[in-house]
This record gives C-alpha cells, structure tokens and sequence, in this order.
C-alpha cells in the first residue's frame, strides 16, 4: 500500500495557504471602509471596534494554524516515499 500521492498534497498545501491568505479580507475591507473614528463614534463603536479586533485575532490565529498544516503536508510530500 502506497502512502498519500506528493502531487495531491501539494495542492492541498497551495489551497491552504490560498484561503489563509483570504481569511482576513472582509474583515480589513471593512475597516479600510469604515476606520475608527471616521464615521461613528463613542462607546458602543469602540466596543465595535475592540470585538472587531479581538474577531481579527482569532482569524490570525486560524490562517496561522492553515499555514502550519500546509508546512506539515510539504513536509510530508517531500519525504522520500517507502
């Protein structure tokens, strides 16, 4: 039995990484929009703005984890097969 095609992994790794690279943009659209302080103001929009970046940090955090996994699969990929 033969281990996981490197080709396929590969492709995998690029479509990872693909979507960690994206994972952010709604939300920085939304910022580069709409900056603190352009349009609305006080304590509920820095609220807003303080869970918007707490909501960014997890989204770092998951495009973090994508690239990890996609390292893992080249890794795996570029192992001489047995």
């Amino acid at each position: 039995m033969s281990g996981p095609d490197p080709a396929q992994l590969h492709s995998v790794a690029r479509q990872l990484r693909s979507i960690a690279s994206s994972l952010d943009e709604p939300v920085a659209s939304v910022l580069r929009k709409y900056p603190q302080g352009s349009i609305w103001v006080g304590s509920a929009a820095n609220q807003f703005y303080g869970e918007l970046q707490s909501a960014r940090n997890g989204i770092d955090q998951c495009a973090s984890d994508l690239e990890n996994y996609a390292a893992a699969l080249e890794k795996k990929a570029n192992q001489p097969a047995t």
